[in-house]
């Protein structure tokens, strides 16, 4: 059964923008919702789709964490790799604290101030190790996992993020962009990861400390970065104990390294388009975000673009794309339809 995070196209998630000046003046941009009605909901939804997802409770009021606003400022340009980082983080934790006894609270034990010396270029509080060649590490977020009660800490989670690229001058002054490899980045980021253990352990004993690594993607980049490994510390342990390797990565559809990680796949993509566009009597563009892990695709983001002339024409359309994604991309994957339409 294909397991979709947010229905567009069933209606999976659809949108109607209304151009400025355009042939629905009096409407205000609006949200298609599914029909109360199952009845209606019957006529209307082809085929029928069930959500599969947990989500942790939080706590009452809402706390603010120094991490994540700390997050908005050192990731700016980083739109993709702030949401993957943070829904990247809270899918390990769900392997190490079950949503369904554990509540989910943002971190409260590394300071702002704290995270800024943290984070610094240089200086005796800085984690930037001395021999990268730039600083590597760009930002802590820190999540906490607390007792039903609301009281008792039972774990922490740490992203650390690291660029992926650094600039390197060459014998006539000019700069130029190089990469860190995976390797490189993990090294950097275990010598990281056990500085970090040692002064959270100042902070909290008892509780098990896991730090995942991230790989930022470049700054205003199309797709987000990756995960590198996630790392282990027990409670009252000052370092990681052990570390498991992530292989990810995230490939635009269509694309030559999709084409070359997956020939097979390539191509049902490039047929599914071929029959959307052949449906429709205007062109349509779609373009896609897939999350390889292995090199199994597990998860892939769809935007659909295109104008419509009535509502009767948005919603034959949604019907097709999802009933077709249905019988072109794997059955074990999360598939998430988004769909802008315009007048």
């Amino acid at each position: 059964m294909l397991r979709l995070r947010a229905l567009i196209g069933i209606v999976l998630l659809m949108m109607l923008l209304v151009a400025l000046g355009g042939c629905l003046p009096n409407q205000e941009q609006e949200e298609i919702t599914e029909p109360d009605d199952p009845a209606e909901q019957a006529q209307r939804v082809t085929p029928t789709v069930q959500i599969e997802e947990t989500h942790y409770a939080g706590v009452s009021p809402m706390q603010e964490s120094p991490t994540a606003n700390l997050l908005n400022d050192r990731l700016q340009g980083f739109r993709l790799d702030r949401d993957r980082l943070e829904q990247g983080l809270i899918e390990i934790a769900k392997e190490f604290f079950p949503p369904d006894n554990h509540l989910f609270v943002g971190g409260q034990l590394i300071s702002r101030t704290e995270g800024e010396a943290w984070l610094s270029k240089d200086g005796p509080e800085s984690l930037n190790p001395a021999d990268a060649p730039s600083p590597v590490l760009q930002h802590i977020l820190e999540h906490n996992y607390l007792a039903l009660n609301g009281q008792d800490l039972q774990g922490v989670v740490i992203g650390v993020s690291l660029a992926s690229t650094y600039e390197s001058k060459l014998e006539d002054g000019t700069e130029q962009t190089l990469y860190y490899t995976a390797d490189q980045l993990r090294n950097y980021g275990f010598e990281i990861a056990d500085k970090l253990a040692q002064r959270l352990r100042a902070k909290v004993q008892d509780v098990p400390i896991v730090i995942a690594l991230y790989q930022l993607e470049e700054r205003q980049s199309y797709r987000p970065g990756n995960f590198l490994s996630v790392g282990y510390v027990k409670p009252n342990a000052q370092e990681v104990s052990e570390w498991r390797t992530i292989d990810e990565v995230y490939l635009l559809f269509p694309s030559p390294e999709l084409n070359h990680l997956n020939s097979e796949l390539s191509s049902d993509f490039s047929g599914y388009v071929r029959r959307i566009q052949d449906f429709f009597p205007r062109y349509v563009g779609v373009v896609g975000t897939g999350r390889f892990v292995n090199e199994e695709l597990v998860e892939l983001n769809l935007d659909i673009t295109t104008e419509f002339a009535s509502i009767a024409e948005v919603i034959q359309l949604t019907q097709y794309v999802g009933s077709e994604a249905l019988g072109t991309f794997p059955e074990d994957i999360y598939l998430n339809i988004y769909s802008t339409f315009a007048p």
